[in-house]
């Protein structure tokens, strides 16, 4: 995958720089090169810098396919390198221009850098809410067994014989499974609806769960 750039102009420098056919800042004039900024880095330069303005456009940046030297470069004060255009920019290299008065930059960030990640948190989601199903069925067993149990042998280990054991413990492990793929999905936000679901589902069974081998406990040491 090509690495993506960010760079922040005005409207009017951009227009500039499509009717010259290049891109020539004041900063290439002034200090000899243009500022650039990966992914991780353009909010907090946009929040920092410009003061989160929206009267400002993106420019998104295909690093390969650049004609000026690129030098990655510390800079005063900040941990990180930042990458350095030294020369004008190509405009065949400007793969899209986000425009921040009708766009929100952290979500078309999310857009540009993480394409394949709403396949994997939806996936994600998607096996947890199957998983908490899956789950149900074996857990459905043993509840039944343990409110039967409970009505005509309330002293009674409601997880015997052993096999209730084996199906409780099968349960909880795949109520853990898919209540952690669940999780994964929600800390990767946007669209949470099967990973809500899973989650919930799967938390409220593995506590029933629990609640069952707590009183199996209980039981086994009357």
């Amino acid at each position: 995958m090509n690495r993506l750039l960010f760079h922040i102009t005005s409207p009017q420098e951009w227009q500039k720089a499509q009717a010259e056919g290049m891109y020539r800042p004041e900063s290439l004039e002034r200090e000899g090169f243009i500022h650039f900024s990966t992914a991780f880095q353009i909010q907090r330069v946009h929040q920092r810098l410009y003061n989160a303005r929206r009267d400002v456009l993106v420019l998104v940046v295909d690093e390969t396919r650049l004609t000026s030297p690129l030098r990655w470069e510390s800079v005063p004060g900040a941990e990180m390198r930042f990458p350095h255009l030294y020369g004008p920019l190509n405009l065949e290299a400007v793969v899209r221009v986000i425009d921040l008065s009708a766009s929100d930059l952290e979500k078309e960030l999310r857009n540009l850098i993480r394409p394949s990640s709403r396949f994997w948190q939806d996936a994600f989601g998607k096996f947890s809410f199957a998983l908490g199903v899956l789950a149900m069925l074996p857990g459905g067993i043993v509840m039944t067994h343990t409110l039967i149990s409970s009505i005509h042998h309330p002293e009674a280990n409601p997880l015997m014989p052993v096999a209730y054991s084996i199906l409780t413990m099968f349960s909880a492990l795949l109520s853990l499974v898919g209540g952690a793929l669940g999780l994964a999905a929600l800390l990767q936000d946007e669209r949470k609806g099967f990973a809500s679901a899973g989650c919930l589902l799967n938390a409220i069974l593995f506590l029933l769960l629990c609640l069952l081998a707590a009183m199996a406990l209980m039981a086994g040491s009357a």
